[in-house]
């Protein structure tokens, strides 16, 4: 027996939370990577001994922030590939429609501002893990001291991407 695409999504909800909470914390572990990269240097003054012979204990950190990369752009391609979720979705967000303008037909005790809610959770979820997002959602973070810390090759942040390109692929 086929489940209708609403609900479905309804119970895949969680997992789509879940995902959300998951990259949020591979964000918060590259940026404190970099944070940690932009204080040595400015400590130093020697960005370019970070990927020299001398610097190679660092390779193993860009190694592992190369891989969580890899999980974010595989966990995009996963949802992007799946066909069944984006009409499920477009299903479930048309039928949140109909609750927002009558949440006592689907449920007694649901009022406007918990329809308002699990809007702006939907929202967000749309924002963060649908739509080939996540990845991209990286790149778009906030890590601080992004343009501020200049080295010989550029920005810090030119130089950290540059770097991590290089074990990415």
């Amino acid at each position: 027996m086929t489940q209708q695409p609403e609900v479905m999504v309804a119970k895949f909800l969680p997992v789509l939370v879940g995902l959300k909470i998951f990259a949020q914390e591979c964000y918060r572990v590259i940026a404190n990577a970099y944070q940690q990269i932009a204080m040595l240097h400015l400590k130093s003054g020697r960005f370019s001994n970070f990927f020299s012979k001398k610097g190679s204990k660092f390779i193993a950190l860009f190694q592992a922030i190369g891989s969580v990369c890899r999980i974010l752009v595989t966990l995009d391609c996963i949802i992007s590939c799946n066909s069944a979720i984006s009409p499920a979705w477009a299903a479930y967000k048309k039928m949140l429609k109909y609750v927002k303008v009558e949440p006592k037909s689907f449920l007694e005790n649901l009022d406007a501002a918990q329809t308002d809610l699990l809007d702006d959770q939907v929202r967000d979820i749309e924002r963060s893990v649908l739509n080939e997002s996540i990845f991209a959602n990286l790149l778009k973070c906030d890590f601080s001291l992004w343009n501020s810390v200049e080295t010989s090759e550029g920005t810090l942040q030119v130089c950290f991407w540059f770097q991590l390109l290089l074990f990415f692929y």
